[in-house]
């Protein structure tokens, strides 16, 4: 039997802790010829510039107004060094809207998307196109085909608990607002689209056609779910000079035209009188405003709450419960899937000031033999936003 003694048993999984989810990895797609280390449609995962320099995507790769390089840096000037980026680089005759296809397997998001073992939570997608544009809607006409395609794709991936948002580059806009087609109209939630554009390049100065979505996808990889890439205590863009995707400068343009633009869900540079840098209109998605998820923050918020409720809740799956004496589930059962549930969405979110609450709620009456299931709602109370701030300025005399 051996000397008598004490014996300790230590004991895991006491916790209730849970994985946590990776909610900034990112992926850009772009078009353009293979570099000299990276053949075209090979998904790739980086952590620097210098990651993406040593596979030939060097600023010398960045012709005319192919932004690639200038994408992937801008990316990383934001987010930093360490952040998470998959890429991949597919030919210029590949649209955008080919590229978010859900069906296509290659030269596509899909392929990347796969690669990176459904982790990317946020996709940009830009691209040079192979010849002359042809213009809709008042940008290229790929613009609007690709919200069509992304929405889908994006769908299809978070049915598959794998929620994703995607930035499409709102290339090549023609300078009209009211050509513009306004995107509150729809419900493409799951999309946004940026306008801000580049300086001109070239010896002779040509008006670049391109849209930053890399410093859009940064920006939002940089921040936690809740917060949006227009927070101006995010600080400034840190650029120069601001420009709009036709090549015209921020400071030619009517603050009017901005806030049209801004209306009609599209994202863009902008101003604030009395402090200094650019920063993003808005990170609006292109539905209405009574969507509640019309902005990327909200739509990150849901998305890092179906990763969490998922991870906890499928491990309760095909478990056996005894259930009490009228068929129902017995108070126990009940605590023990409430505390489970919202001990992981307090330590992933509400103590890190990504929602404001979260609940699990159970009807204690359902009927589980003949359902064979169990029904739950979760409800998340999400943080606000001071996005409009009205003040009543007066004079007082106190004497009066």
């Amino acid at each position: 039997m051996g000397l008598p003694d004490v014996s300790i048993n230590i004991l895991n999984g006491q916790l209730g802790r849970t994985e946590s989810t990776a909610d900034d990895v990112a992926g850009l797609i772009m078009t353009g010829p293979a570099p000299a280390s990276l053949t075209n449609d090979t998904p790739t995962q980086i952590f620097s510039l210098a990651d993406a320099e040593a596979l030939g995507i060097t600023s010398a790769y960045d012709s005319d107004d192919r932004k690639v390089h200038r994408q992937i840096a801008d990316f990383y000037e934001m987010a930093g060094d360490g952040a998470e980026l998959w890429i991949s680089i597919v030919p210029d005759t590949v649209t955008m809207a080919q590229i978010c296809t859900v069906g296509n397997a290659t030269n596509s998001a899909k392929k990347l998307l796969e690669a990176a073992n459904g982790a990317i939570r946020l996709l940009a997608v830009a691209r040079t196109p192979d010849g002359v544009v042809t213009a809709s809607d008042g940008f290229d006409q790929d613009v609007a085909a690709a919200v069509t395609a992304a929405q889908a794709l994006a769908e299809a991936y978070a049915t598959d608990h794998k929620p994703l948002r995607v930035i499409l580059e709102g290339r090549d806009y023609q300078g009209t607002v009211s050509a513009v087609k306004d995107y509150t109209n729809g419900s493409d939630n799951r999309v946004a689209i940026v306008a801000m554009g580049f300086e001109p390049y070239g010896a002779t100065p040509t008006a670049s056609k391109a849209a930053a979505v890399g410093r859009a996808l940064g920006a939002a990889a940089a921040q936690p779910v809740q917060r949006k890439i227009s927070r101006v205590k995010n600080g400034d863009l840190g650029l120069t000079q601001a420009f709009l995707s036709d090549g015209t400068s921020l400071a030619d343009i009517q603050e009017a035209d901005l806030s049209a633009l801004h209306d009609k869900g599209i994202i863009v540079p902008r101003t604030f009188t009395g402090i200094n840098g650019f920063f993003f209109s808005s990170d609006r998605t292109a539905t209405g405003e009574s969507d509640d998820f019309s902005s990327l923050a909200r739509g990150r918020v849901i998305d890092k709450a179906q990763s969490i409720a998922y991870q906890v809740l499928s491990r309760e799956i095909e478990d056996d419960i005894t259930l009490n004496a009228q068929g129902q589930l017995p108070l126990v059962v009940m605590k023990s899937y409430k505390a489970n549930v919202e001990t992981a969405f307090n330590a992933q979110m509400v103590s890190q000031g990504e929602a404001s609450s979260a609940e699990l709620i159970l009807d204690a009456n359902q009927d589980i033999l003949a359902n064979d299931g169990i029904q739950a709602t979760i409800s998340i109370i999400p943080v606000g936003y001071s996005s409009n701030i009205q003040v009543d300025l007066k004079f007082d005399n106190p004497t009066a």
